[in-house]
């Protein structure tokens, strides 16, 4: 590329208020310069695509043992629960954090004691209360 094409590119990506993306991300198209839609996971089937969908009933393995743990002794710290289910800490950390990405659970609250989250169950549209 000259350097007057450079100018040239410099001045249209300001213009568009592209300044601040690398020119590999750009699609230069009748001069003008374009930004190329990024893959998120979800157009690729991803990992992403695949927590969105998790919802009680689909839950297997580890993740289905994790939730039915703070079904059952919510809300509850990780480590807590790491101690209840006999499992790796590392392995609760994991499968929490997808279960909270999913929305399946949510921070309760915080131990005074520790400052670490308790965790516990959505609620369901049914057990939610009314916001009369």
């Amino acid at each position: 590329m000259r350097h007057a094409d450079t100018t040239e590119l410099d001045a249209a990506r300001r213009a568009r208020g592209l300044d601040g993306l690398p020119l590999a991300e750009m699609a230069v198209t009748d001069g003008a310069p374009a930004p190329r839609p990024k893959a998120t996971a979800a157009m690729r089937g991803g990992r992403e695509t695949a927590r969105a969908r998790l919802t009680p009933a689909t839950l297997t393995g580890l993740r289905a043992k994790v939730y039915a743990g703070i079904h059952a002794h919510g809300p509850i710290t990780r480590d807590r629960l790491a101690e209840t289910l006999a499992m790796r800490e590392n392995t609760i950390n994991a499968r929490c954090s997808e279960l909270l990405k999913a929305g399946l659970i949510r921070v309760h609250s915080y131990d005074p004691a520790s400052g670490r989250a308790r965790l516990e169950l959505m609620p369901t549209p049914t057990e939610a209360p009314d916001a009369r």
